[in-house]
């Protein structure tokens, strides 16, 4: 068992490099789909509060504002697939 992890491990170390602009497409496309998910979590952090807030204030309006909460999580989910899309965009071409 050892051997075969040995012989893994030089396995991979002598696998060719990436090129620089592989290399740039990785970073570059991690660099998206990061900043896709920080910008979900932080959009919808920002919908959950003022959404708590909105009914806390009106609670006759609790629908209309569930409503739009509900719109913009689909928004959210949109940039989401968005990012994501324009993440495998880079790896492919």
């Amino acid at each position: 068992m050892r051997s075969n992890l040995l012989e893994a491990l030089r396995a991979g170390l002598a696998a060719p490099v990436l090129t620089p602009l592989a290399a740039l497409r990785y970073i570059l496309s991690a660099f998206v789909i990061v900043s896709t998910f920080i910008l979900c979590f932080v959009y919808f952090g920002r919908i959950a509060r003022t959404s708590i807030e909105s009914i806390a204030r009106n609670p006759l309006a609790s629908r209309k504002i569930e409503f739009t909460v509900l719109l913009q999580v689909f928004l959210m989910v949109v940039i989401a697939f968005f990012g994501f899309g324009i993440a495998y965009l880079i790896l492919a071409l």
